[in-house]
């Protein structure tokens, strides 16, 4: 009986097909590093999720532990590790790893968004010769003849919206940018170059938000920010994770963060899905800063 994703009812697009190609390539990878030392009944192959387990000192552990014989492979992406080893290497790396458990911490996420979004006016009317005097924000005036006038006003508002997440360390949050996004178009071919969806655009309702996994170690969080596409296409709603963009920062205990400061690997996408958004005759920018704590879990 042929593999369960191998079906066609199980033959997925877009993401799980990703997923279930990256399953079907650690399978594969587990079946050939059985097969090393397959006569050698004292080598095994088994994974290690490391849940809530500081990561690094894991890696740093499994390292130490694991012989030229064996094989390590470190999954970063699922937080585990794959090791190929003798059965006795397997009991002291099983041992070793109990001490790179961490306690449970909350990261508290306090979220600033300062969007600020400016549009431009031009009015022509007739007014008397007496000089006028415009108040607000400031504006470019030309009186022409009697008492024709043109004047262009710069039209300011800034809106500041607070909120916050409480993520487990390991766990994952959402912090949504913008309900409706434009550079729809752009947006769609950048994600058919990445691999990321098929066929042409009939998406819609499109948002953008970010994925926010915290890591604890010590007094600092690991922190790993993922854009992500949240829409509807066939009527269903979908999300989908850039993750060939995501970006790791390291942010001490009640350090403040710009995600604009950040070093996204793409800065085009990067300003479009963030910042400087612009439509007919607006110009808006967006600050999303981020305070992040770390609490003890009682």
């Amino acid at each position: 009986m042929p593999f369960p994703f191998m079906h066609p009812t199980y033959l997925p697009s877009g993401n799980r097909l990703r997923q279930s190609r990256r399953w079907f390539g650690w399978f594969l990878l587990l079946l050939a590093l059985g097969s090393l030392k397959a006569e050698d009944k004292r080598f095994k192959a088994e994974i290690y999720p490391l849940g809530m387990s500081d990561f690094e000192l894991a890696v740093t552990i499994a390292k130490s532990i694991v012989t030229d014989e064996g094989k390590l492979v470190v999954d970063r992406e699922n937080y585990r590790l794959i090791v190929y080893e003798r059965i006795e290497k397997h009991d002291a790396l099983r041992e070793a790893l109990k001490h790179a458990n961490t306690p449970l911490y909350h990261v508290r996420i306090q979220v600033t968004l300062d969007d600020r979004q400016k549009s431009a006016e031009t009015n022509l009317g007739f007014k008397p010769d007496a000089q006028s005097h415009p108040t607000g924000a400031p504006q470019a005036q030309m009186r022409i003849g009697g008492g024709l006038s043109m004047q262009n006003a710069g039209h300011l508002l800034e809106t500041l919206t607070q909120q916050e997440l409480v993520i487990l360390s390991g766990g994952k949050g959402r912090l949504r940018i913008g309900k409706d996004i434009p550079y729809l178009d752009w947006f769609w071919n950048f994600g058919l170059q990445q691999g990321c969806w098929s066929g042409i655009m009939r998406w819609k309702e499109v948002g953008a938000q970010m994925a926010i996994e915290p890591h604890v170690t010590g007094k600092r969080v690991r922190l790993r920010i993922t854009p992500e596409f949240s829409y509807v296409l066939d009527e269903k709603r979908l999300v989908t994770a850039m993750e060939k963009l995501n970006t790791e920062v390291i942010v001490n205990d009640g350090e403040t963060i710009d995600l604009g400061g950040l070093p996204f690997s793409n800065q085009e996408f990067s300003s479009r899905f963030l910042f400087g958004l612009k439509k007919a005759g607006e110009q808006r920018s967006s600050r999303i800063l981020l305070k992040l704590g770390i609490e003890n879990v009682e």
